[in-house]
């Protein structure tokens, strides 16, 4: 089976606002990028949900360049917050402080397929059931 998105900068994934992109992790070692044109000091919210029992992660968000915004910890102890995902869900809200394309990653410890969605502030009521799962990123 081909992978549907890549892991980098190159990836044909592309999420815009309020419409929601269906992706496929292949694998545990699987991850996708996918693109997103953010606003400098506009809080947004992306919210990754899984199909069935599949759990998807947000793992990472990176800047045009592929560096990545804030360090990620698989422990949820890091400053950005990053905890593992909750009922299916996974999420995190992030202020750019400037104005381009950022990419937000996700993975999985198997296989399976997810949703996910990018919202400009907060993520509608009933769209991201567990509000605790919500991380924070800044930088």
């Amino acid at each position: 089976m081909s992978d549907d998105f890549s892991a980098d900068i190159h990836t044909t994934g592309v999420l815009t606002l309020n419409t929601p992109l269906s992706g496929r992790i292949d694998s545990a070692s699987d991850q996708d990028w996918i693109a997103m044109t953010l606003e400098a000091g506009k809080s947004y919210g992306i919210a990754a949900k899984g199909s069935s029992s599949f759990a998807p992660v947000i793992p990472g968000l990176f800047e045009a360049s592929g560096t990545s915004v804030g360090p990620v910890a698989s422990n949820g102890a890091d400053q950005v917050g990053f905890r593992p995902p909750v009922n299916r869900f996974d999420g995190v809200h992030f202020t750019p402080a400037t104005t381009g394309t950022y990419f937000v990653s996700v993975a999985a410890a198997e296989a399976g397929d997810y949703e996910l969605t990018l919202f400009e502030d907060a993520v509608p009521g009933g769209v991201f059931p567990v509000p605790t799962a919500w991380r924070w990123i800044s930088r």
